[in-house]
């Protein structure tokens, strides 16, 4: 009897249940394991992951030089806005694509040692972590450098627990679908370059924006970055955004978390 209840506990509902708290009581795994990934990754280099920093700051900085323009204020006035942009772009768009490859990267160790399926998905959050903070402090140094920063809003650490919330799921189903059609991880990468549009959009690309749940992810971080408060929209959006996906997740994982070895 005490088999059986077992068993059943790790099958259905039940078991995908099990499989997310499984995966977080191994955080003590993961969370040095991404560190020394991230070190390993870097090995004899100087300035170590944020030489990944400084491409993203690289091209903020000439993202903003070419939006200068009559009426769009000094060079000072637009890094800010348009390099958190692009970095917070790349924690959240970028890390679905990585979040996408995220089964299919890890392969061997899924047919390999008897972990978690989510214990994967919380490294590849973990590793994304760990690339947003570098790029934050290289961030602040360009700022400081130019003399434009600005004290961080007090909303930051909520903005980033919150996005965090909403995207693990959209990692987890995303890395799902790739794993059975590999189709999707490269079709990640093509639309969520289209996703993610400016603020100061007018007519039907400001409909689209304010209507798309990863402008909202982005402006949930870079608002307090530049010192802005975060908006109840941004909230209000990346909170139906993050239930939905956790719907789909605990809906889809119980039929298919035992098919993802067969798929790899």
């Amino acid at each position: 009897m005490a088999a059986t209840t077992a068993q059943r506990s790790n099958t259905g509902f039940a078991g995908a249940i099990n499989d997310l708290l499984e995966g977080a009581k191994l955080w003590r795994l993961w969370f040095r394991l991404g560190l020394f990934e991230t070190k390993n990754r870097y090995k004899r280099t100087i300035l170590g992951p944020f030489w990944m920093a400084s491409n993203t700051i690289a091209i903020g900085m000439a993202l903003a030089f070419i939006r200068l323009g009559p009426g769009t204020g000094t060079f000072g006035d637009m890094l800010p806005y348009v390099v958190s942009g692009v970095m917070c772009w790349y924690f959240v768009g970028a890390g679905h694509v990585q979040g996408a490859d995220t089964f299919i990267g890890a392969a061997g160790p899924i047919r390999s040692q008897p972990l978690p399926l989510s214990f994967h998905l919380y490294l590849q959050m973990w590793r994304m972590v760990i690339m947003f903070a570098h790029s934050l402090v290289g961030y602040y140094v360009i700022v400081l450098a130019f003399g434009v920063a600005k004290i961080p809003n007090w909303g930051l650490p909520f903005g980033i627990l919150l996005d965090i919330w909403a995207i693990f799921p959209s990692f987890y189903l995303l890395g799902l679908l790739s794993a059975r059609y590999r189709d999707v991880g490269h079709a990640a990468g093509f639309i969520f370059q289209l996703l993610w549009q400016p603020n100061n959009a007018t007519g039907l690309r400001a409909l689209f924006v304010h209507h798309n749940p990863f402008a909202h992810l982005v402006n949930m971080i870079r608002y307090p970055i530049i010192g802005l408060p975060i908006e109840m929209t941004m909230v209000q959006w990346v909170v139906a955004y993050g239930a939905v996906c956790w719907m789909l997740l605990l809906i889809f994982l119980p039929m298919v978390r035992r098919r993802v070895v067969f798929w790899l």
